[in-house]
């Protein structure tokens, strides 16, 4: 039994490369959009892939709390984000430490 496309991975990685495209005025974005989808099944052929909805969720609430942090309100961003003040503390350092290294 066959998959509707709507949960191919290789057509949802083509449709969301060419919205992408699209947005940023790529002309050829149909082409761009099959080539990237071709690059990326190249690269990780073979392999299972699994994208965690969690993931993104996590990964763009600390995002946004760093967004929010202006280097003397953690105790507000923390409360902000139902986190204590040691988490807040970690999550909003921890992009600062990467980009140091």
């Amino acid at each position: 039994m066959s998959e509707p496309d709507d949960f191919d991975p290789m057509v949802v990685l083509e449709e969301e490369a060419r919205a992408v495209a699209q947005f940023f005025g790529v002309k050829a974005c149909d082409v761009a959009a099959q080539m990237i989808a071709q690059r990326v099944a190249t690269r990780l052929a073979g392999q299972e892939v699994y994208f965690s909805k969690s993931k993104f969720k996590r990964t763009r609430e600390q995002a946004a709390m760093r967004a929010q942090f202006t280097g003397d309100n953690l105790h507000e961003v923390a409360r902000m984000f139902g986190k204590s003040t040691r988490q807040a503390r970690r999550i909003v350092f921890s992009q600062t430490k990467t980009l140091k290294k």
